[in-house]
């Protein structure tokens, strides 16, 4: 592989492995060594990809973690640990203002649906 290019700072979207580049003229393509093969266009749209996969399983993370926590202060409450249930709740509205964050800024990256669009998806 490094005959036909340098290796790049880029992870191949496939398989995770380390991506070449190879320049042929103005074209600028990346390899792996398992074969995965990108132009810089179809690397940047997976790299989109990538990073949405991982928002959303961030915010799926976080979600079950404030679920889970309102749950054990729940049973904390039952059994009179006033104190425990307190830090617990806390901590939970504290990943909730995360997971506002975090689902604005999913959101922000969606396309705007006008009316137009929308026409357009239900013909």
């Amino acid at each position: 592989m490094s005959r036909l290019g340098s290796h790049s700072l880029y992870s191949c979207p496939a398989c995770g492995g380390g991506l070449w580049e190879i320049k042929h003229g103005h074209l600028h393509r990346y390899r792996c060594h398992a074969g995965h093969d990108y132009t810089e266009q179809e690397l940047h749209l997976e790299k989109n990809t990538e990073i949405k996969k991982a928002l959303w399983v961030a915010l799926r993370t976080l979600e079950e973690k404030r679920n889970l926590l309102r749950k054990i202060a729940g049973r904390e409450k039952e059994q009179g640990l006033g104190t425990l249930h307190k830090d617990h709740l806390a901590r939970a509205e504290d990943i909730s203002r995360h997971i506002e964050i975090l689902k604005n800024i999913i959101f922000s990256q969606q396309p705007k649906v006008t009316p137009a669009t929308q026409k357009a998806i239900s013909r």
